[in-house]
């Protein structure tokens, strides 16, 4: 099913500021290796002044212009466009979703008694917080959220009869 929303999906359906900003970042790591961003307008002899103000998501600095969001998730997501290309914007997100559907599946099954509770905590953690709608998006919000359940899925197994180092290290770091 995420297969098929990966291609049904319009290339770049961004509902955003934040989102087409993200994807200027994820171009511009792509494109020049680099965290500042290119003006336009300087060719025509335009300062930065006129896009990068006080307030908002793009600064100036010595003569450049940067976006003030977290440069993390559109580095990752500037990885696979050769791959994907503007299709890029749906695939981290997606990929994280069924990650994280598929880790709290895990963590579930580690706590639940009866199979009857597994598939009603399963379909509220699907249909009850918004991480659905999330997946549709170019944020960071779910690959955030796997790497939080990751932690999680650790931290049980750890208190949950496995008593190892190695889980305790690696959900605290998650």
């Amino acid at each position: 099913v995420l297969l098929g929303l990966f291609i049904y999906l319009p290339p770049l359906s961004l509902y955003s500021d934040e989102e087409g900003l993200g994807y200027v970042q994820m171009k511009n790591f792509y494109l020049n290796r680099s965290l500042s961003i290119p003006y336009p307008g300087e060719s025509l002899g335009l300062v930065p002044d006129h896009i990068a103000g006080d307030q908002g998501y793009l600064i100036q600095k010595e003569g450049r212009i940067y976006c003030i969001l977290q440069p993390l998730f559109p580095y990752l997501s500037g990885l696979f466009y050769p791959i994907f290309g503007d299709r890029v914007t749906h695939f981290l997100p997606l990929l994280a979703f069924f990650l994280s559907l598929v880790v709290f599946g895990m963590i579930v099954k580690l706590l639940a008694s009866e199979e009857r509770v597994y598939w009603m905590l399963l379909f509220g953690f699907l249909f009850g917080v918004p991480i659905l709608f999330y997946a549709f998006t170019f944020w960071e919000f779910v690959p955030a959220i796997f790497l939080i359940l990751l932690g999680l899925y650790f931290m049980v197994l750890y208190f949950h009869g496995h008593p190892s180092r190695a889980f305790l290290f690696i959900g605290a770091f998650s």
